[in-house]
Formats: C-alpha cells, structure tokens, sequence
C-alpha cells in the first residue's frame, strides 16, 4: 500500500490518496480506520459496482473487533442495515438498492447517526442528505488492469483500487491525518 500521494498544507489535511495493490492492503487501510473509529462516527463509501467499498468495510470490522473479524461483514442484497456488536457498536447501511433518496426516510437510518453507533454507509452519494456535516468520505475507485499486471500478488488479489479520503470536519481531518502519518495506534493483524 502506498500514501498518501497527496496530504497536508501544514495546518489541515486536505484529501488524501492511498493506492492499494491488492484486496489484502484494501482491507489493512480499512482495519486501520476501524481501529480508530468511535460512537458517534460516519463513514460514507462512494463507488462504482464492484469497486472495494465491502472488502473495505470489511476490514472496518475486523479494526473494529467484531467477533468473526471481516467476515462478519457481507454485503447486504437485501437488507439495507447490519448492525454489529464489537469494541464499539458498528453499523453498516448499504444503499445500492436505493432508487430515490427520498426512499432513505424510512429506512431509519438517521437514528444510528446520532451518536451510539459508529456508521459506515455504501453508496452514500444515494442518498446526500443522509449524511451528518462532519463525517469522512472515502471514494474508492478501480486501477487500471495496466496497473495491475505489475503487482506481485497472486491474480486471484490483484484488485488494486486508489482510495481518497475527503475529510469534513476536526475529527475527519485528525483521523485522516493520523492514517497518513501511519500513527493509528495499532497495528493490524
């Protein structure tokens, strides 16, 4: 995994990129975030069908000690909401299946952003005025197969995927500053 390709202005981080070769570093950048997410947090995944965002969710969970690590973590076809018990309370919400964003009202999905659940939301741009002002987005995008040829990893892991992280608000800056310097005070498993 590399990053961030870009970073600070010496006094707020600004986006950030990491590019990650392989499923496995995908799931370390999100097993980083999870280790360092609290209540009260929301992470909102933007990308195109297939391009990371579950694998990254994945290794949120497994940060987050939930009880089977990333594969408590499945992309929900049916079911708009997971909630997940760990080292904190972790929802995943899942909109793809979302057709307007007015569809999102009665979902309930504003009650798990308000504080006792640390949130991350699939396919947020589905629906914009979900989200809290402070929150952190993070847009996954596919690398070329270009690209891709030169990794070392097995064909099978060769899923690499630039990862953006656009902070909104204190917390977002700091949690996005602390994941570029490397200090997320753990280390993944």
């Amino acid at each position: 995994m590399t990053g961030p390709l870009s970073g600070t202005d010496g006094r707020k981080v600004k986006d950030i990129l990491f590019t990650c070769k392989t499923t496995a570093e995908t799931r370390r950048l999100g097993h980083q975030l999870g280790v360092m997410l609290r209540p009260g947090d929301t992470v909102a995944l933007v990308g195109t069908l297939g391009a990371g965002k579950t694998t990254f969710t994945q290794g949120i969970g497994a940060g987050a000690q939930l009880p089977r690590g990333h594969a408590s973590v499945r992309s929900p076809s049916f079911v708009f909401v997971h909630e997940h018990r760990g080292r904190i309370p972790l929802v995943h919400i899942d909109l793809y299946r979302l057709e307007t964003p007015g569809e999102v009202a009665g979902l309930g999905c504003e009650d798990y952003l308000r504080g006792d659940w640390a949130a991350v939301i699939e396919w947020a741009d589905r629906a914009p005025g979900l989200l809290p002002a402070e929150h952190l987005r993070v847009e996954i995008e596919p690398v070329n197969d270009r690209d891709q040829k030169r990794s070392r990893a097995p064909a099978a892991d060769r899923r690499a995927r630039r990862i953006r992280f656009i902070p909104h608000g204190r917390r977002y800056r700091r949690l996005s500053s602390q994941l570029s310097s490397g200090r997320t005070g753990r280390t993944p498993q």
